[in-house]
């Protein structure tokens, strides 16, 4: 089963996620276009968003009104940026990755507003890939261990370098960015002030240019921040055993054992995987261990990791499928896709969201299911791989489809899960829908699919605990977590 989602989760909210929601055209606030929206807004969440029937109850459901009622009442007058900040209230009462609300720009052509708008970001010289590369070689011996290039999710290419006026402060300068409000080069997303060796003190800009604090500490070619978000270091490369970059990577780990990079289950990365898998054939069989990191790994699709199942297999696993909510408003959003799609030349993908759309529409009921009939699949393999032995993973607040290969993984008496923090808790829900309110001015992306793990098994705001915690003052997890497995106190007990 794969997961196809359609936007990323941004910035602070989703520090990791996929392709970012492209503008639309922008037409004059007014109370017309604000009701307007409004009502929208609310169709979208009630009518399509698959979480709707779970997250709200009868206990909650006259919070959940005033909450509705609030945002919608004396709205005429609101900016564009007021109107946001009053539906992203409404949006987070959910706490939701899997529902986010986007302001694409409160711009309008025109027309001079009196508005709320955030400041731009300073701007620096603009450096592509090449030119910031050679200002990072330049530093020499003098570079400091921040400075390189870094990615923020799979949205956002960063080069952090020192402030020229300021010891100790050093700033993230967009490289290229998915979004289109942060398609700047040279702008400044960040700033990080040095407070102790590795540890910084972070303004970071979320996608609306709003601000936000954070504590980020320096952990090899990782910049974690205290809410669980990760930048990750492209260039240059840091020590052995640390995360690494936006890329997928399958290299050896010491004498015995192979460890896998997986950074993101973005569908883009399936035929790198499927390369690196059989270009690494003979020292995956050789090695008797392995390891897996899927640390703030945001998700994408289960096609991705699959190449792996061959190596963690030693039963049958038990994967439960997924319905998706049928509504008009969910009919209408697979439509425009399909129409995007066709504009932009891809008749496949077109020619997908309208079978999606042919389906919802010749279903009867609340949710409807695709060429299925149970509840669950069932993934086997004709025989079970000597090598690895023993399989490590490493699950710190991954999510989404990461979340889908420790559960599969779980069921292996190969694999042990090791992790300083849970789980992000992101699976429930998925298949991004992504619709333009009327005005144009904001998008909503919308979860159109839910687990048949609902409602008893669900794992959202919840995340999997490792089987082995790791000392919050480790290091080198990675190494941590294959010294443990060597001594012999895995999961189900290790093979000589």
């Amino acid at each position: 089963m794969i997961r196809l989602i359609a936007i990323a989760l941004a910035a602070s909210s989703a520090l990791s996620g996929t392709a970012a929601l492209a503008a639309a055209p922008h037409h004059e606030a007014n109370a017309e276009h604000n009701a307007a929206d409004l009502v929208q807004l609310v169709r979208i969440v009630e009518e399509g968003y698959a979480g709707f029937p779970t997250k709200v109850t009868d206990d909650n459901r006259a919070e959940y009104e005033v909450i509705k009622s609030s945002m919608l009442a004396n709205s005429d007058d609101l900016t564009a940026g007021q109107l946001y900040d009053r539906m992203r209230t409404y949006v987070d009462w959910f706490d939701d990755g899997h529902l986010q609300l986007d302001l694409l720009s409160d711009n309008i052509p025109g027309k001079e507003l009196t508005t709320d708008l955030r400041p731009a970001p300073l701007m620096r010289d603009a450096l592509d890939t090449d030119a910031a590369r050679a200002v990072i070689d330049a530093l020499g011996a003098d570079r400091a261990p921040i400075e390189g290039l870094w990615s923020l999710g799979s949205n956002y290419d960063l080069v952090i370098l020192r402030h020229a006026d300021h010891a100790g402060v050093y700033e993230a300068r967009i490289i290229d960015a998915r979004p289109k409000i942060w398609r700047r080069p040279g702008a400044v997303m960040g700033v990080f002030t040095e407070t102790s060796a590795g540890t910084y003190n972070l303004d970071l800009r979320n996608r609306d240019f709003s601000p936000e604090a954070y504590e980020a500490f320096l952990e090899g070619n990782a910049l974690r921040l205290d809410d669980g978000g990760r930048f990750t270091r492209d260039y240059p490369a840091g020590a052995e055993g640390q995360p690494l970059g936006a890329e997928w990577a399958i290299e050896p780990f010491g004498e015995d054992a192979v460890l896998v990079r997986a950074p993101s289950m973005s569908p883009r990365h399936i035929e790198t995987v499927k390369s690196l898998v059989t270009d690494n054939a003979d020292l995956l069989a050789e090695r008797t261990y392995m390891i897996i990191d899927v640390r703030n790994n945001g998700g994408g699709g289960d096609a991705t990791y699959s190449p792996l199942i061959d190596y963690l297999y030693t039963q049958p696993m038990i994967e439960p499928l997924i319905e998706f909510r049928d509504s008009e408003v969910h009919v209408e959003a697979r439509r425009a896709q399909a129409e995007e799609a066709r504009e932009e030349g891809d008749d496949d993908s077109a020619a997908y969201y309208d079978g999606v759309a042919d389906k919802l529409e010749a279903n009867d009921g609340e949710w409807m299911r695709f060429d299925y009939k149970h509840d669950f699949w069932i993934r086997t393999r004709d025989h079970v791989l000597r090598n690895p032995q023993q399989v490590a993973i490493l699950i710190d607040n991954s999510a989404s489809s990461a979340e889908q290969l420790i559960l599969d993984a779980m069921q292996s008496r190969k694999v042990t899960l090791y992790g300083q923090r849970d789980s992000a808790g992101a699976l429930d829900l998925s298949n991004m829908a992504v619709s333009y309110l009327p005005s144009d001015r904001y998008a909503v992306a919308w979860a159109t699919s839910r687990s048949n793990r609902l409602p008893e098994w669900g794992i959202d705001g919840k995340g999997i605990a490792p089987d082995v915690r790791i000392p919050a003052d480790v290091s080198n997890p990675v190494g941590w977590a294959l010294d443990h497995l060597k001594s012999g106190a895995c999961r189900f007990g290790c093979s000589d």
